[in-house]
This record gives C-alpha cells, sequence and structure tokens, in this order.
C-alpha cells in the first residue's frame, strides 16, 4: 500500500492535551466541591461547547451557581497555562518529520477553536508548521 495523504486529528494524537481538559475540569468543579469522574467525561468528551458546558453544570448540580460563559471564561484561563506544558505523543514529532520529507501532503482537522488551537500548537510549532493545512471547527487555517 503507497500512502498518498495523511489526516490527523491533534488532540490526543499528535499532542498530549487531553490530559489538559480532565485536569482543568477537575480544577474548576474542585471549586464548587463536584467530582469530575470518567462517566462525566464520557458524556461531554466529542461535545460542542455550547452542549457540553450546560450539560456538565447540570449534570453535577451547579448550573445555578456559575453560568456557561463564566465556567468557559475561568477553564480557558486554566487551559491557557497548560497547553504550554503539553507533550508531543510518542513518535508523533518523528511521523510528521518523516512523512514531510517523503513529501506526502499532511493535513489535521481538529473539533478544536481556532484560538486554542493556536495556543496548543505554538510550544510544537516546529514541527507542526511541516503539516501544511489545518481545519479547526471556526475557521480555516493554512500555513
Amino acid at each position: 500500500m503507497h500512502v498518498t495523504h495523511v489526516i490527523f486529528d491533534f488532540d490526543g494524537l499528535l499532542v498530549d492535551t487531553e490530559s489538559c481538559y480532565t485536569v482543568a475540569n477537575q480544577t474548576m468543579l474542585r471549586k464548587f466541591n463536584r467530582e469530575y469522574t470518567p462517566e462525566l467525561n464520557a458524556k461531554i468528551m466529542g461535545q460542542k461547547e455550547d452542549v457540553a458546558i450546560p450539560l456538565l453544570l447540570k449534570e453535577v448540580g451547579i448550573d445555578g451557581k456559575i453560568t456557561p460563559t463564566e465556567y468557559l471564561a475561568q477553564y480557558d484561563a486554566l487551559l491557557s497555562k497548560m497547553f504550554l506544558n503539553c507533550k508531543a505523543m510518542p513518535g508523533a514529532e518523528k511521523l510528521v518529520r518523516h512523512l514531510h520529507k517523503k513529501e506526502i501532503p499532511m493535513a489535521i482537522c481538529s473539533g478544536s477553536r481556532a484560538r486554542t488551537f493556536a495556543e496548543r500548537r505554538e510550544p510544537h510549532k516546529d514541527w507542526l508548521d511541516l503539516i501544511s493545512l489545518k481545519v479547526v471547527i471556526s475557521k480555516y487555517v493554512r500555513s
């Protein structure tokens, strides 16, 4: 089989950001003496924010104590700090560099917001920018 093109997801495949989302939700919910469980994570994972956050707040019974907008602002502030320390997934950089050397066209397709994608990409910019096409939820980005 000959590889002609590669499309990557970003979170959890190229860069280990999944743990950041979990820690940020755990930190946020601890403020309200609530726990962020694997079951709760499974319910909201993959959902758009406008669905996930109200669902999360309702599930843990704090929907009257903080608005989705307030939650998102605090959550994003936590994530911005955490994203600076996210590690590449094992073998991801090596694979991207290899595919680039072999002139295999690559793209990233992510359900992430453009702003947070840029934050997460920054520490790994040198090798992620070898991937010429990035498609994120809120807009099309070409580098």
